[in-house]
């Protein structure tokens, strides 16, 4: 027997140096996933400091990198022969929006946007893939979420470095709101949003005490930022996610998680009166004193309330509920105690001070048509000669707020009332309060408006805790604002767009290419801001139904795994998870969010750590059942190298195209040629590259008499034109050059196209009556007064044609100046002609 045993030990000894080389080659390839998932890692760390992946430019290098890093997954899965890409619901659901962006380019009205669209969305669907399937364990879902809170923190500490002045970033902080580095504040509010409540889990979630206190100062850096985007969208939010954060929490941890908010909330809002005065005075110092201040205060609140974790988890269910009722009872209490303690309103100079404007503003909601008075207490100081110490100015804001002003009154001597008729489409009024000479004061003591029934509404004037900066954002929350009504139109515009394009949409970019030919007034916005709309318009019914997919595998996937999830603390992070998805998509209704690269990329992580941790349950209750390996993986690799050489190409064109412009700007028309063939021939896509390459071409072969360059550069600004066939100066553009080389039908029309696609603008109606004027002229001149006559009346006939325009529209289209006279010399030569 000891023999055998021998024999035995001698063959595994014999075999040892092939299952080193076996483990060898298994380590490379363990060192590789590691590799993929600090890549991953990077990759949904970097997005928001690079102005939130709005721009194509950084969007397109984060597309290199994530197919670079898919194909070295695509690699691993090869070796592994193990699993499918497609498992799970929310796999086919978030490829369906995938492939509604694909089938929404072959019916694009401006193809470029389209396949710039579909480039972002295959992007977030290989991250999402990544996160879900490379991700296998509860540790690594734990250092990717702190990688999301790691980003999230330095956005908001750069949002607050740019406003004290020690971060230089463009945009970064403007008009007293932090926009920090996704530039636009509504956007950062609900990003720091988003990631507040994951670190607010992770404070519930550490087990040492001094790891609690520094995700307190993270969620407080956060919440502090958020608070100063003023995005009032997200203030009018924030109540109602914490609310479904605090639902589906597990029973054991809600009383810990809302304690630990309050603490937080109490800290931001303790340093939040000083914080906002020193970003009105524009002192750094004292914003970073302030900041630093609510930070120990939330690093001290937290670390004590964390000696309390023990007893709030053990306290029973009612007794949860009575403590959890009588905490928010004392919370709403607390602030409606701020709410409710006002000061007076002092507004002065002092004798040595200079001349300026010191006003504030209040809103009240008021009748159409009708007189009302307003009641003043108020008393005046005067040191010499001056023209007055206060002044009183109302104005009328309709439906689009618009403001008309309705009356100023300014004076020496106190005045105890003011009479004044609202306007027929007044929706509110705003009251403006200004002092503004050396050596004046005006005390308003208090402010009552009455209407004829008797009826009053107090003006606040002044507020004993609330900074003005900060009251001013929060009584501007109204249904009459201009932010408010314009979107509302922007919607119902969209509609009509959608009602045009109904089953695959209108492409990507839809919105941005077609808008001004549906807007019920002119206004310029390159978004639809709300990310729904903006869906449907450019995908269409089939992008509804796969987003109402998404929506449905979220929940089935969320609920079927909570429901089974035994581990608190797991629990707790796929809730806070889960939260964020619904904070994403709640903001994204009111904003153009997920047009930021940055913000897609978060919503898609946490999706994919949703998938992640339904995997993980499926293993462990061994539920998941092993798939045979696809071997489509290697045609996978193949479509995401393919993916990367295309988006490279775009790249380099957009590259190219950027040094073109530049040479444009400085006139230095030869390298611009050379710069634009370059773009056109890696993006033929692009119509700005070929156009602007046409009217180089155009401009060197009119003053070289070469035909064929005139006839290259028509042929290149036609191409141009079919790519973008709905932008107005482009058409115009066209129209010049048609109209300079002697085709004059071809011109007119190309005018009248302009006008068409961007009805109005009125600039538009000017250089139609230019054009038209100029080619009746050149009739005149060749003895045709027939067609001389034709030409005029067109011009002669603007004034009815934007009369008729105005009929259907919101705001009047206001002909120029320069319209004006062109009419004017058009009737002149039309009575010589007579």
């Amino acid at each position: 027997m000891a023999k055998k045993k021998e024999t035995i030990y001698k063959k595994s000894a014999e075999k040892k140096p092939i299952n080193k080389a076996k483990e060898r080659k298994s380590f490379d390839f363990n060192k590789l996933n590691i590799f993929v998932f600090a890549l991953l890692c990077i990759i949904v760390f970097y997005p928001p400091f690079f102005r939130g992946l709005f721009f194509e430019k950084e969007f397109f290098i984060t597309s290199i990198l994530t197919s670079i890093t898919f194909i070295l997954w695509c690699i691993l899965k090869i070796n592994r022969k193990e699993g499918r890409l497609f498992e799970k619901p929310l796999d086919y659901a978030l490829f369906g929006l995938v492939l509604a962006y694909l089938l929404s380019t072959f019916v694009a009205v401006n193809l470029r946007l389209a396949i710039g669209e579909f480039v972002k969305y295959f992007t977030y669907f290989m991250i999402y893939v990544l996160v879900s399937q490379v991700v296998k364990e509860k540790k690594q879902i734990k250092i990717l979420l702190n990688v999301v809170i790691l980003s999230g923190v330095l956005v908001a500490l750069m949002g607050i470095g740019a406003a004290s002045g020690i971060v230089k970033y463009k945009g970064a902080f403007e008009g007293g709101r932090i926009f920090s580095t996704l530039q636009y504040p509504n956007t950062t509010a609900s990003f720091l949003m988003a990631i507040f409540f994951i670190s607010l889990a992770f404070i519930a979630i550490s087990d040492k005490k001094w790891h609690k206190a520094l995700y307190g100062i993270s969620s407080y850096t956060l919440l502090l930022t958020f608070i100063f985007t003023y995005s009032r969208g997200a203030w009018i939010m924030f109540p109602f996610v914490l609310l479904i954060y605090l639902i589906v929490l597990p029973k054991s941890s809600k009383i810990e998680n809302l304690v630990y908010f309050i603490g937080i909330f109490v800290a931001a809002l303790l340093a939040s009166k000083g914080f906002a005065a020193a970003l009105a005075a524009n002192n750094g110092k004292n914003i970073w004193l302030w900041y630093f201040i609510g930070l120990i205060i939330s690093f001290a609140v937290t670390y004590l309330l964390s000696f309390t974790v023990n007893f709030a988890n053990k306290i029973n269910l009612k007794v949860a509920i009575a403590v959890a009722v009588g905490l928010v009872v004392i919370c709403v209490s607390f602030v409606g105690y701020v709410f409710t303690q006002k000061d007076v309103l002092v507004l002065s100079h002092a004798v040595n001070a200079k001349d300026s404007v010191k006003s504030i503003i209040r809103y009240v909601n008021v009748k159409p048509n009708t007189d009302y008075t307003l009641k003043l207490d108020l008393k005046t100081n005067l040191n010499g000669d001056k023209p007055w110490a206060y002044r009183i100015t109302i104005e009328s804001r309709d439906y689009l707020d618009q403001p008309t002003q309705i009356l100023t009154k300014e004076g020496k001597e106190p005045v105890s009332e003011i009479k004044f008729r609202t306007l027929d489409n007044s929706k509110r009024i705003a009251v403006i309060f200004a002092n503004q000479f050396s050596g004046t004061e005006a005390v308003f003591e208090k402010a009552v408006l009455t209407d004829p029934s008797g009826k009053t509404v107090e003006i606040p004037l002044k507020f004993k805790y609330i900074p003005e900066n900060l009251y001013s954002r929060i009584q501007d929350i109204n249904p009459f604002t201009k932010n408010v009504s314009e979107r509302n139109i922007f919607y119902l515009d969209g509609l009509k767009i959608f009602k045009d394009y109904p089953i695959l949409g209108a492409g990507g970019g839809a919105w941005e290419t077609l808008y001004f030919m549906y807007q019920s007034f002119l206004y310029w916005t390159t978004e639809a801001h709300n990310f729904y709309l903006q869906l449907a318009i450019e995908t269409g019914i089939l992008g509804i139904l796969a987003l109402l997919f998404v929506f449905g595998s979220f929940i089935y996937i969320y609920f079927k795994t909570h429901r089974f999830l035994e581990d608190s603390d797991v629990k707790i992070l796929y809730s806070a998870a889960a939260t964020s998805i619904i904070s994403l998509l709640m903001h994204a209704s009111i904003d153009f969010d997920m047009s930021l690269g940055a913000v897609s990329i978060l919503l898609w992580t946490l999706f994919g750590i949703i998938t992640c941790y339904n995997r993980i349950w499926d293993r462990k209750n061994e539920v998941y059942i092993k798939l045979k390996y696809m071997p489509g993986y290697g045609v996978l690799t193949v479509i995401a190298f393919i993916f990367m050489l295309f988006v490279g190409s775009l790249f380099i064109g957009y590259i190219y195209g950027q040094k073109g412009a530049l040479a444009i700007g400085q006139q230095k028309l030869d390298e611009a040629e050379k710069y634009f063939s370059v773009a056109v021939s890696f993006d033929p896509f692009t119509a700005s590259y070929k156009f602007d390459l046409g009217q180089i071409l155009d401009e060197k072969g009119t003053n070289q008499k070469n035909g064929q360059l005139i006839l290259k550069a028509k042929n290149l600004m036609e191409s141009g034109v079919k790519l973008n066939p709905y932008n107005s100066q482009m058409l115009a553009k066209m129209a010049a050059f048609y109209l300079r080389h002697g085709e004059i039908e071809k011109g007119l029309q190309y005018i009248e196209k302009s006008v068409q696609v961007q009805p109005l603008r009125p600039q538009n109606y000017q250089q139609k009556a230019d054009a038209y004027f100029k080619v009746g002229v050149f009739y005149l001149q060749k003895g045709d007064k027939e067609k001389a006559k034709e030409m005029f009346n067109v011009v002669l006939n603007i004034p009815k044609e934007i009369e008729e325009k105005n009929k259907t529209i919101l705001k009047p289209i206001v002909i120029t100046d320069e319209t004006k006279k062109i009419i004017d010399n058009a009737n002149n030569i039309m009575r010589s002609l007579e």
